[in-house]
């Protein structure tokens, strides 16, 4: 038989054995009421699930040296972006050129050179001049529009209109950072274990599956005004929205109930394409730290089962083979440390609060 005790080190009682195996190096719940003894611990996934292939919402994650990968980005090789792509689609590009070179002083000098120089010294007539030349400038089968050094500007522009708006790349994707060291760690760029040596900056890439994109869609509309800020104190987090303005909602213990507030606080607001489009990225980002943050347990192994188990208290004279076991609770697939042990003391305190009210209905009957 085994005892267990309580932080002052009396002993609470003796049980004959636990359904699984303790993890030794985690905290471990005991408390006894009347007879019972409640004893609660976290024990190792024997058979985890693959978040990223059994969880709908959870995306994918591929290194970036990988083609998917380096397509979702609209990226080179060599982790530029490709420029390429935004040739594809010249009547964008058209209006931009346009308005750039008629502004550009590598473009103007270019016109002076050919003896084309605006007859007034109006500012507004000579940006209408230009103007005029430059989508002249841009029809014209003898001049390469793409060989003034201010296109790549333009293309650059065009490249992220063009990715922020699905029409090359996947708009969501969000690229990671992967630290390898005993371990693997993958996080959000920028944001994680920063190495010379042992960090991959953009080694993988997170993309959202069609459950993610619908919930960066409904996320967007209110992170268009704001963003969500996690803090943790006493090992337990804590979920404050904050508004571009500066005005707080929260802090909430849980994240669906402060993102619920702000929704309502935000109700029937509209926002402008810009600010849509930024909170689309904040949506993204979350959404693909979540991910992350999961996958990095599953690879190394951080995943747990929840038990809490109700015993009949024995005491020397007891049979050691018999079952003393009265009732238990399991709840498997946990992920990570910090998850595994808030949930178990949550559950451990409530069956414990049962037993109380149990044995105190007993006493008054």
């Amino acid at each position: 038989m085994s005892y267990t005790t309580n932080a002052s080190g009396e002993v609470l009682g003796l049980y004959y054995k636990t359904q699984e195996s303790p993890l030794n190096y985690m905290d471990e719940h005991s408390e006894r009421v009347g007879d019972k003894l409640i004893l609660g611990y976290l024990s190792d996934e024997v058979m985890p699930l693959n978040p990223l292939e059994d969880w709908a919402g959870m995306g994918s994650i591929t290194d970036t040296h990988q083609s998917e990968a380096l397509e979702a980005l609209a990226l080179t090789p060599s982790g530029d972006r490709d420029l390429r792509r935004a040739y594809e689609y010249p009547e964008t590009i058209r209006p931009v050129w346009v308005i750039s070179a008629s502004q550009n002083e590598e473009f103007r000098k270019f016109c002076q050179g050919r003896g084309l120089k605006p007859e007034s010294e109006d500012d507004d007539e000579q940006s209408k001049f230009y103007l005029s030349q430059a989508a002249e400038a841009w029809v014209d089968p003898t001049i390469d529009a793409f060989a003034f050094d201010f296109t790549d500007i333009v293309l650059e522009e065009v490249f992220d209109e063009l990715r922020g708006q699905g029409v090359i790349g996947d708009p969501d994707a969000v690229l990671l950072d992967v630290y390898e060291h005993s371990g693997k760690s993958y996080s959000v760029s920028g944001e994680g274990m920063s190495c010379p040596w042992d960090t991959s900056r953009g080694g993988a890439i997170w993309r959202p599956d069609d459950v993610a994109s619908t919930e960066i869609e409904r996320r967007a509309k209110v992170y268009a005004f704001g963003k969500m800020s996690e803090t943790t104190e006493s090992c337990r987090a804590y979920f404050t929205f904050v508004f571009d303005n500066g005005v707080e909602i929260g802090p909430y213990e849980v994240w669906h109930e402060a993102f619920l507030a702000t929704q309502e606080a935000v109700g029937e607001r509209t926002s402008d394409a810009k600010s849509l489009k930024q909170g689309r990225e904040r949506a993204a980002i979350e959404v693909a730290r979540g991910a992350a943050e999961v996958y990095t347990d599953f690879v190394n192994g951080c995943i747990y089962v929840v038990n809490v188990e109700v015993h009949r208290a024995l005491t020397e004279s007891d049979d050691p083979t018999e079952t003393d076991l009265e009732d238990a609770f399991n709840e498997d697939q946990l992920f990570g440390q910090q998850v595994a042990e808030s949930e178990l003391q949550k559950e451990f305190n409530r069956i414990v609060k049962e037993e109380k009210d149990s044995l105190a209905a007993k006493v008054r009957h």
